[in-house]
Order: C-alpha cells, then structure tokens, then sequence
C-alpha cells in the first residue's frame, strides 16, 4: 500500500509540473509573439519617421546641408534598400530595434517606401544615433537631392581636394582630414583621394586630373561619378545600392528632360523676345539618359549636360 501511495503521489507532481512546464512555454511563447509583433509595429512606424525626418535636409537652393542627428531610444539598424522596377524605381527603408528580449535584430518583413528620395549609405547601418546631409545633383538642371547617412564611424579623408575638405569640414561629423592614411585613427574608415595606400578603405582617382570626375573603388568594385555629389554617394554607399540609385536617377532626369522639353515649345511661342530652342536639346537628353543603368555609362550624357548647359546659359530667360 505504501508503495502504489508513493508512486500515486509522485506520479500526481510529476503531471502537474508537466502541466506547469507547459502553461510557462505558451505564456513565454505568447509573451515573446507579442513583443515580436510589437517590435515590428514600432519599427515600421521608426523607419517611416527616419525619412520624413530627413525631409528637411533637402538643399532646395543650397549647395549642401545638414541635418540635426537623429537618435533612437535604443540600438537599432537601418537597412536601406534600392529597387529598380517601375517608372522611377523605389527606396526602401526599414528598421529593427534592439529591445533586450528575444532576438537582439530581428529581420524586418516590412519597408517603408520613397518613390521620390535618394538615401546612400551601406546596406545596413547600425547604432543609436545617425547623422545625415545632402547635396544637389544637378545635370545640368537639379535632378535630386543625395541623402548620405552614416551612423558612428569615424572617417579619415586622406589629402581631398581643398573644396571637398572645406565642405566635408562644414557638414560632417566624425571625421578627420590627413595627408596619409598611416596618420588616421586606428579604427577609421580611410579614404583616399588621389593616391592608393595600403592602409585606404576606399580609393577616389580623378580623371584626366580634375576631382569632380573619376572613380571611386571600394569592395573591389569600381563606381563612376560624375560630379562631388555622385563622389560622395560611391563613398558613403555600397557599390550595389549606388548602382542601382544610377538607374533611378536617369530615369528621373530623362523624365524631367521631356518636361523641359515641352517648357521650351510654350517658351519657343513666345513673342517677347524671351523665346527658346532648346526642344532638341532636351529630346537628345532623355533619350540617352533613359538607356543608362550603370554608372559605367555616365559619360554618354557628358556631352549633352554641357551642352545643355552652355545653351541654357546663352538664354536671356533661363529654362532651368
């Protein structure tokens, strides 16, 4: 009789901590969906807030502007994706935050998407705080503003050209400007203007000895810029992104080409003396940059942005 007791009452704790066992599990599984289901509301809404604060960074007028550091209440990456498909193609943000349960990042499911806006930066940044400023691409009229977004990394530029230590030293943080790579912090990311080093995270060579054209190698890829704000996109960004924004920005341009295109046919109409002649000019243009998707293509436009420039500027009223 003891002994059926025993096992009848070691039986009965047996079953009941099992049962215990199995309400904590769903409780911890329900907790953790939860929280996980949380996160994510929290970060998609983070990401649509991180590009609408990045609004106002945009130059209008300006050469180039910064935006005041964006922190979040905790640890969290950015991942910035490009797409090419459709009209202009899309950028994509999303966000994942670090909340100490469950996992540390975990993998977005949805972006926030900017049909309009051209974000460079790596695929994914991580940290607390980001700082962000732009410049106007302009070929030869304003195609769009680069956003160039950077977390906490400490930069070396490593002998730049005078204007670009002069703008880099009015609208970058972390930061340092020296004349060989073997002079910057340990941990910097060193890029080089001019001439290769070992030490040089990223390399900028100038064509035909002028910097506001060349290529920027970086992870063994070479990136064609045509201009500082495409040589501070190849930087800031990864080789594949910055491709991709390429194709967004013609497709864009080319557009916009047409539409001055049609400004110069109602201009042409005019009786005051204000007229245009430029339909051609603006034709020729759209019909090239539409065909370019890689930034290897970029001098085939070269001729038509002078020369578009050069008769924009001949004109008593200015169509762009």
């Amino acid at each position: 009789m003891k002994n059926k007791k025993g096992f009848e009452f070691g039986f009965g704790w047996i079953f009941a901590i099992f049962v215990g066992g199995v309400i904590i599990f769903l409780a911890i599984y329900a907790v953790t969906n939860l929280v996980k289901t949380e996160r994510q509301g929290q970060d998609v809404a983070s990401a649509k807030e991180f590009g609408i604060l990045l609004t106002p960074v945009e130059t209008s007028l300006e050469t180039g502007k910064l935006a005041p550091p964006i922190i979040f209440p905790s640890k969290s990456r950015i991942y910035n994706i490009c797409e090419r498909e459709g009209n202009f193609g899309v950028q994509r943000l999303s966000v994942s935050s670090s909340l100490g349960i469950g996992e540390q990042f975990q993998q977005p499911d949805i972006s926030t998407p900017f049909y309009n806006k051209y974000f460079f930066s790596p695929s994914v940044i991580e940290g607390k705080t980001f700082y962000a400023f732009s410049k106007p691409l302009n070929m030869p009229f304003k195609v769009a503003d680069m956003v160039y977004i950077f977390g906490s990394e400490n930069y070396c530029f490593v002998s730049p050209p005078g204007e670009v230590e002069d703008e880099l030293g009015r609208i970058m943080v972390n930061k340092n400007i020296s004349i060989s790579a073997n002079d910057c912090p340990v941990e910097s990311i060193k890029v080089c203007f001019g001439n290769s080093e070992p030490k040089c995270s990223i390399l900028v060579s100038f064509d035909s000895g002028t910097p506001e054209k060349g290529i920027v190698t970086k992870n063994k890829q070479n990136m064609v810029y045509e201009g500082y704000a495409l040589m501070y996109s190849a930087i800031f960004s990864d080789p594949e992104l910055y491709e991709c924004q390429i194709e967004r920005l013609m497709k864009r341009a080319s557009s916009l080409a047409l539409i001055y295109k049609q400004k110069s046919v109602v201009v042409s109409a005019r009786t005051d003396g204000c007229g245009s002649a430029l339909g051609e000019n603006f034709a020729n243009y759209a019909q090239i940059a539409s065909e370019i998707n890689q930034s290897k293509s970029l001098d085939s436009i070269t001729f038509n942005v002078e020369n578009l420039r050069e008769a924009n500027d001949a004109l008593s009223c200015k169509m762009f």
